[in-house]
């Protein structure tokens, strides 16, 4: 029995080869359709609640885009052992056919949160990978402070 991997036999490599799906990720314009109300769909911010004093410094902007629900991916880890831990953080989010658009600071955690949706059976789960970093970017882009 090999110990780390509970199998009883060592598994032949495989040959992978990793090829990008433009459909896991959303540009800036999909987002803005779905705050707008032009396009369907639920925004999760993968990123801690929002601190003004620190926010406004890093990006320029504090706060986070507007009707998003806040679901931190540090939430999503076991403090103990760093592993998923998922309970109760997506319960906002009713109907798993929906479009869901995940977002964080720069798209990293954001993959996270992704990740766990598409664990929990969310079909239509996509990334803004270039999330606040870019967001901030355009003044005309709505932010709201606070809950």
């Amino acid at each position: 029995m090999w110990p780390s991997s509970g199998l009883s036999a060592p598994v032949d490599a495989g040959a992978f080869v990793a090829e990008p799906r433009d459909s896991f990720y959303v540009e800036r314009a999909d987002v803005l359709a779905v705050v707008n109300g032009k396009l369907r769909g639920t925004l999760v911010g993968a990123l801690p609640p929002e601190n003004p004093e620190v926010d406004s410094g890093f990006r320029g902007r504090p706060g986070r885009i507007p009707g998003s629900v806040s679901v931190p991916a540090t939430d999503l880890l076991s403090p103990q052992t760093g592993t998923l831990a998922l309970t109760t953080q997506f319960d906002e989010l009713a109907d798993q056919d929906e479009l869901v658009i995940t977002y964080c600071g720069g798209g990293i955690s954001a993959s996270l949160d992704a990740f766990a949706l598409t664990l929990l059976g969310y079909r239509n789960v996509e990334v803004y990978d270039g999330s606040l970093n870019e967001w901030v970017l355009d003044a005309n882009a709505p932010l709201v402070v606070g809950p």
